[in-house]
């Protein structure tokens, strides 16, 4: 099984590979969104676990009303191998 973890919305600041999603125009936004401005045509998206979980705590300052519990926010996602017959 695969949770999100601090690691999983890092901008580089804990897992250094991680750099290389950053904006090369831009640089990096704080931890805990995606920028996917680079996807698209530069087009400003961002997207995150929802209530901003394991976001830098700055994200919350900013918005009203993100509450973020482990409970109800982390994600997981448990893959099981399958083998197909033909």
């Amino acid at each position: 099984m695969y949770s999100s973890t601090p690691e999983t919305v890092d901008n580089g600041t804990l897992v250094k590979d991680n750099l290389c999603f950053c904006d090369k125009r831009e640089g990096c936004v704080a931890s805990g969104v995606w920028d996917l401005r680079s996807c698209k045509e530069n087009v400003p998206v961002f997207t995150s676990l929802p209530h901003l979980y394991l976001a830098d705590p700055t994200y919350h300052q900013d918005i009203n009303g993100m509450r973020p519990d482990p409970e109800k926010h982390k994600i997981s996602i448990e893959l099981e191998p399958v083998r197909f017959l033909c």
